[in-house]
């Protein structure tokens, strides 16, 4: 056990030293400004002193960058260390540098320069957007006397803030669009400050404002175009109430659309009822009150599994639940000798590979019935299947580099995968529940495994992948599982060599935590994760789930057998 917890520490230290990624993530106010008086929501946070007296000019710099810790937006303090005419005309861009907490300022070769250097680990946009971004800072601050006192003459246009005190002041919040259907919400992550009235206004704005870089072609979003906020919204109300303009041509059915993101975004600000308004006036919903709430919405839901959802896992051919019964049906004999499965969200369908034969077998149909052969000439390998959310179609990677969706209703089409031409093999792939994202697992034969995250474009003929995202690159990545709507659980290895350890990962890349590692001698080979469901593994044949922190038998008293656990989706 004690050799565990030094193995552990170390991976920790490793992650911690390369990877430079805070946590907790989050940039500052877009639209109406905070009402009056609401600093005072700000009282209990980051509060540094102003200059002391007769400071060096290193100092005086050291204390500009500590001041910008400060929960006063105003930046008051900081403007302290600013000559007079400086400080009245400073305007802090609202994107955000976040650096390692150690950096150092010396004294320049001129008098009254002074060079201050850091490690940027990451940046936010000004529209709340995380971008892993190292590299170095130099920045030559120049200050003159006044009255006897150095102060700074050019302080930098953006925020600088390090890694503790960005986690303190800024938090992650989900933005709600649409999926092409309009049946689900998609989550895009931002970064806000933890004011409450900031973080009010900000979250609506950001909804008007849209999704941002490719998810902007894969979802809709009902509060774009004309929408407009009229007023600040003030979130000490109860209701709160979100006056906007521009709603007036919008049908009822886009108008359920734009209420849903609003209430799923709120959430964020732990709201639950809201009076939502186009010019003065409560949007006139079929079934829904002047006052919202989220439960009107809860169809909506990015992660919704049927209460009932159970997990799954392969054993001797044969489909078995979580409670280590064979499912209804010629998948739980064994007599397809399964070794990859995936279930529909609504637990209907199956879609199961048997790779012991040459060529691999693909089958489907209803998980308690005899499953259809899936054609597929030419075929030499097959990947795990995964579902999205519908109950007739998944995806499957064929011979390493075809993504195809296989429905119900018609033959397999290819997903055009233009962007991830220069990723190597595709070994597996995981689609979000919501549809509109896409896992990919690929890398070169015999190399590393490479994480990317790609938006799903769908129009009426076609289905397409946009330029996927690399995520966790310090991470030989070997399984990929969506968590959530906006997580992924991952194994990987962080360093070669190295165990295999599991992950959890937030899709911007801005929070890698890793889980308790199981205490079986071998190598994990499967994770599984689902909303509000413990975490799966499978490692040396046995199935474990966590529970409180430890990795226990999949059902207690007894030891299951078994490999690739999987939820549904």
């Amino acid at each position: 056990m004690r050799k565990l917890l030094l193995l552990l520490m170390a991976c920790l230290l490793v992650l911690t030293g390369c990877s430079g990624i805070p946590e907790r993530s989050d940039p500052v106010v877009v639209g109406p400004a905070p009402a009056p008086g609401d600093e005072a929501d700000q009282g209990n946070g980051i509060q540094p002193g102003g200059p002391d007296r007769d400071a060096s000019s290193d100092a005086i710099v050291r204390g500009f960058i500590k001041a910008l810790t400060a929960t006063d937006t105003t930046y008051a303090v900081a403007r302290e260390f600013l000559t007079p005419e400086v400080a009245k005309s400073w305007t802090p861009s609202e994107e955000v540098t976040i650096i390692e907490p150690s950096n150092v300022a010396n004294p320049g070769v001129e008098e009254g320069s002074v060079q201050f250097a850091a490690t940027r680990v990451a940046k936010v946009d000004v529209r709340g957007v995380y971008h892993v971004d190292s590299g170095a800072i130099d920045y030559d601050f120049e200050l003159v006397q006044v009255a006897g006192q150095w102060r700074i003459t050019n302080p930098p246009a953006e925020l600088i803030i390090d890694q503790n005190s960005f986690g303190s002041l800024y938090k992650d919040a989900s933005i709600y669009f649409a999926d092409p259907s309009g049946g689900r919400l998609v989550p895009d992550v931002r970064y806000f400050r933890t004011n409450p009235q900031q973080r009010a206004n900000r979250l609506i704005q950001a909804l008007i404002d849209g999704p941002v870089g490719t998810l902007t072609d894969g979802v809709r979003n009902e509060l774009g175009g004309a929408a407009k906020l009229r007023s600040a919204v003030n979130h000490r109300q109860d209701p709160i109430t979100i006056d906007l303009s521009g709603l007036g041509q919008k049908t009822e059915a886009q108008l359920r659309v734009a209420s849903a993101q609003i209430m799923w975004t709120l959430q964020d600000l732990g709201v639950q009822t809201a009076r939502i308004t186009n010019d003065g006036e409560p949007l006139d919903i079929a079934g829904v009150g002047e006052t919202q709430e989220i439960s009107d919405w809860a169809d909506f839901d990015p992660n919704h599994l049927p209460f009932n959802a159970t997990a799954y896992y392969i054993d001797g051919g044969a489909v078995l639940t979580d409670t280590a019964e064979k499912v209804p049906g010629p998948a739980g004999t064994g007599e397809y000798s399964i070794t990859e499965a995936a279930v529909s969200i609504n637990g209907t369908r199956i879609a199961a590979v048997s790779a012991g034969s040459t060529p691999p077998v693909l089958r489907t149909g209803a998980i308690n019935e005899q499953l259809s052969v899936i054609d597929l000439p030419g075929t030499t390998s097959l990947s795990a299947p995964t579902w999205g959310p519908s109950s007739e179609e998944f995806w499957i990677v064929r011979n390493g580099s075809e993504i195809m969706r296989v429905s119900a209703k018609g033959a397999p089409k290819i997903v055009s995968t233009q962007g991830l031409t220069d990723v190597g093999q595709i070994r597996r792939i995981a689609l979000s529940r919501d549809g509109v994202r896409l896992a990919v697992l690929a890398g070169q034969p015999g190399g590393p495994g490479r994480l990317y995250l790609a938006t799903v474009q769908s129009s009426a003929d076609s289905v397409s992948l946009l330029q996927p995202v690399p995520l966790a690159p310090n991470l030989d990545v070997s399984a990929v599982v969506w968590r959530d709507a906006r997580t992924l659980a991952v194994l990987g290895r962080p360093t070669t060599p190295g165990s295999v350890l599991p992950f959890t990962l937030l899709i911007d890349n801005s929070s890698l935590s890793v889980l308790p590692a199981p205490v079986l001698s071998g190598e994990t080979l499967a994770i599984a994760a689902a909303p509000d469901r413990p975490f799966l593994c499978s490692i040396n044949q046995n199935i474990l789930r966590l529970q409180d922190s430890a990795w226990v038998s999949l059902v207690g008293g007894i030891a299951v057998t078994g490999s690739r656990p999987f939820y549904p989706g």
